[in-house]
């Protein structure tokens, strides 16, 4: 994608932000992009360095870190993609966590059409 915009032959490029980098030994992930936020929503336990931060503007969820639970990162990156997070008032009433970002994904594979590949003769 970035050689053919560079050769003028533009092409977008679709995907959700991520990294991911070593603190003190421990991995910090992040999804998605916030320049700015509004508030922080926690789900775990900062002390221990595990957690969940749902970073939220102007009521949507931009962007979310975690700490010592890898998978969700990665989850979070689909879900957001495919518009399958749950909403800033879910996760604050408690009806939504990362676990149910997680099912939901689970779920929303499970409908998906497999294709076939024919093989090769």
């Amino acid at each position: 994608v970035a050689a053919k915009n560079m050769l003028g032959k533009f092409a977008t490029f679709n995907t959700v932000p991520f990294f991911w980098t070593m603190v003190f030994g421990k991995t910090l992930r992040y999804a998605g992009h916030c320049k700015e936020f509004d508030e922080v929503i926690v789900e775990g336990d900062l002390k221990k360095f595990s957690f969940v931060a749902y970073y939220v503007h102007k009521g949507q969820i931009a962007a979310v870190a975690t700490m010592g639970k890898d998978p969700v990162a990665v989850g979070v990156c689909e879900a957001m993609s495919l518009g399958l997070m749950p909403s800033v008032a879910e996760l604050k009433l408690g009806a939504a966590n990362s676990q149910t970002i997680l099912n939901r994904l689970v779920e929303h594979n499970k409908k998906k059409p497999v294709s076939k590949v024919a093989p090769k003769q």
